[in-house]
């Protein structure tokens, strides 16, 4: 498992300059991993990859080199350069969305649908919902200028924000 400590640990010490978010740089450096385990005990080089990046080469502050046990070889220690490596690309800001979102009741049920196969949240049931300002609802033959406000919230992704308004609507 290549998790981020491992790609931190791995990136000081080879003082690799290369972005470890990039899927190649991840890649590659999975492979050299895999290539420098062991035969014999492969977990126990990677835990202690994983927990020297947990506990010693620190994600967040200055990594504790007085305290590593690799720092006699570790590439950016030596090389004076902990604090510019590793590299991580500048995050795309992420892309906020207004979206409606419908509580369709009728007869003591609530109306559901399917996400699409592919895509973000693929294949989970939802309230049908739409971005504000799309025409998507134009095709539920409701008169949704009945709903009601109900409630709002907001749900964070890696790359995508939903602001959702609540709207209720009773069917009889």
């Amino acid at each position: 498992a290549v998790d981020g400590n491992v790609l931190r640990v791995w990136s000081r010490l080879h003082a690799d300059d290369a972005d470890i978010s990039a899927p190649a740089t991840k890649r590659r450096m999975a492979a050299e991993v895999q290539a420098a385990q062991p035969a014999q005990r492969p977990g126990d080089f990677n835990e202690a990859l994983m927990e020297l990046g947990a506990l010693v080469c620190l994600p967040n502050g200055a990594p504790d080199c007085a305290h590593c046990p690799a720092r006699g070889f570790c590439a950016a220690h030596l090389e004076g350069k902990t604090d510019v490596i590793p590299v991580k690309g500048a995050k795309k800001p992420r892309k906020m969305e207004e979206r409606t979102v419908y509580l369709l009741f009728h007869g003591g049920q609530v109306a559901l649908r399917r996400r699409p196969a592919k895509g973000l949240l693929a294949g989970l049931w939802e309230f049908p919902n739409e971005v504000v300002g799309s025409a998507e609802s134009d095709g539920w033959g409701l008169n949704l200028t009945q709903t009601e406000v109900c409630g709002a919230g907001r749900h964070i992704f890696t790359h995508r924000e939903w602001h959702m308004t609540g709207r209720q609507l009773v069917l009889t």
